[in-house]
């Protein structure tokens, strides 16, 4: 089937936008769930603050008052922890870490001489035997 290139540049505009379209709210669900895994009650506080429910919908005004509030508060949790000299509990830290490693995020530190193997080559003492059946 011929097309003009124009007609053929709009269908391919259209389905690659359609295709994003698909991609981001695929993104939006994975992303509602992790957060409801990892920090559920962070999401909450933030729309609490904020006095609206966070959707995929928002007006973008909305959603840089959300992410303003969320960065306020992280700094604000960040400089309490650095006040107080106390440990995180393992049990609050444990549910993120296995998020993590699930998701492949965590990475493991590894010192020096496990990241990078010998390169010790040794020589074999074998000979090589020809094949017999062939050569005869």
């Amino acid at each position: 089937v011929t097309m003009p290139q124009v007609v053929f540049d709009a269908y391919r505009s259209q389905i690659k936008t359609a295709n994003l379209l698909f991609l981001a709210s695929r993104y939006w669900e994975d992303s509602k769930n992790l957060a409801k895994i990892v920090d559920g009650g962070f999401i909450k506080h933030v729309e609490t603050v904020c006095g609206k429910s966070i959707g995929m919908d928002i007006p973008f005004e909305l959603l840089a008052q959300f992410v303003l509030t969320a960065v306020g508060s992280l700094k604000a949790e960040y400089e309490a922890e650095k006040r107080q000299p106390v440990r995180p509990e393992l049990a609050k830290m444990k549910p993120a870490l296995d998020i993590a490693i699930r998701t492949g995020m965590f990475h493991t530190m590894m010192t020096d001489r496990q990241q990078r193997p010998s390169h010790t080559h040794t020589t074999s003492t074998r000979t090589p035997v020809a094949n017999t059946a062939n050569s005869k």
